[in-house]
């Protein structure tokens, strides 16, 4: 198990019950998320002057940076089939099939804060409004289900889920809009 979070921190489990402090330990360097894939870590955030960070790990233990290759900060990152995918602010997205090299993506849209991938099918949320692609990125669509800012989406269960502010939570068994 490993978790991220402020100051470049990182912790890592064998039980995820006793933790132990790792990390690049970065002062300043907010780390939002972590996904696995491959036998690599990889945490994703803002660093100090608001800048995109990434990190990537074998082991949990030690830290390497890596280029993000946007210049938005990043929010999630997730697995998505056989590479990880980075949402930033700006409407763009980043992704990576070994957590070290990443290109440049884009909806089209605003900022996102959180996506969850099933398939060729792509969810991003933000403010209000679902970032949809069922070709693995190739096009997108939008849909607006609700005015709150929605900060996370997962799959599980056959269904997408997000949550967002004043305790909004939406699903979707297919992540198309409508």
């Amino acid at each position: 198990y490993v978790t991220v979070g402020q100051n470049g921190e990182a912790m890592y489990s064998s039980d995820g019950r006793n933790w132990t402090r790792s990390g690049p330990n970065v002062a300043n360097d907010n780390l939002q998320d972590v996904a696995y894939l491959h036998g690599v870590f990889v945490a994703a955030g803002a660093g100090s002057g608001s800048v995109p960070i990434v990190y990537s790990s074998s082991d949990g233990i030690s830290w390497t940076s890596r280029a993000p290759v946007t210049s938005a900060i990043l929010w999630d990152v997730a697995v998505c089939g056989d590479y990880l995918l980075a949402v930033d602010n700006s409407g763009g997205y980043i992704t990576s099939a070994d957590g070290i090299n990443w290109s440049l993506g884009s909806t089209g849209g605003g900022a996102a804060r959180g996506t969850a991938c099933h398939g060729n099918t792509i969810n991003l949320v933000g403010s209000g409004t679902v970032y949809y692609s069922g070709d693995g990125g190739s096009s997108w669509s939008t849909d607006s289900p609700t005015a709150a800012v929605m900060y996370e989406i997962i799959y599980a269960n056959n269904q997408f889920v997000m949550v967002g502010d004043s305790g909004e939570i939406w699903r979707n068994s297919t992540g198309a809009p409508g």
